[in-house]
């Protein structure tokens, strides 16, 4: 076959493998864009990307874990202050992943401490965040916390903000896309808020948040 001038709908190429080499850029050109595809097409797209870039935010969220986990001076602190009340605190109790826009991480005593992978501006964002849950991991530890009890929950997320004023973590102006919130409980939980607001005075760091004759953290 005669391949010096081969014709397409797209025009004339001088050769098959340059005629090939176009329908290639083409079709990423509509997989990128999106352009000319069909319905059902744009749906399994989206599908695609939508999982590729999950998956990139968790590479970028493991890795920014493991690096604060070893080498950021007020995690490794909270790790050893941690390990003192024998809670071995690893990797492995520290999860990514995505979340609704409300949160930036949270804790369970029974799956761990969350990190919303989806929802950091920078790392230190998420070290910010990641103290301030193991400041709950700590209470957990430490305290007899009763995280159905409004009060103990509150008390809990003052010392986590009073910690972070003492060790000198900057906070990362969100700009209003974030806020830090209560961690495991969305923001319409508005008792939970109120009781914050009400126990500011009394969880402090000379306080007793929990009743039992411990200093608060």
């Amino acid at each position: 076959m005669d391949t010096s001038s081969l014709a397409t709908r797209f025009g004339s190429f001088r050769s098959a493998s340059e005629a090939s080499a176009f329908e290639r850029w083409r079709a990423s050109l509509v997989q990128f864009t999106g352009l000319g595809l069909s319905e059902e097409e744009q749906s399994k797209r989206d599908q695609v990307k939508g999982l590729e870039r999950e998956e990139a935010q968790w590479r970028r969220c493991e890795a920014w874990k493991n690096d604060l986990m070893k080498n950021s001076p007020v995690v490794v602190f909270m790790l050893k202050h941690l390990a003192l009340h024998r809670t071995n605190l690893t990797s492995a109790h520290v999860h990514c992943a995505p979340c609704d826009p409300t949160r930036a991480g949270g804790f369970s005593p029974d799956a761990g401490i969350l990190l919303c992978q989806d929802r950091f501006m920078s790392k230190s964002h998420m070290q910010d965040t990641l103290v301030h849950e193991m400041v709950h991991v700590y209470d957990h530890a430490r305290f007899k916390v009763d995280w159905s009890d409004l009060r103990h929950h509150a008390c809990s997320e003052v010392g986590g903000f009073v910690h972070l004023d003492e060790s000198g973590v900057d906070r990362v102006d969100s700009g209003g896309e974030f806020e830090w919130g209560l961690s495991v409980v969305e923001r319409d939980a508005e008792g939970v808020y109120d009781v914050f607001k009400a126990t500011s005075g009394v969880c402090s760091a000379s306080g007793d948040p929990f009743g039992d004759g411990q200093p608060g953290v």
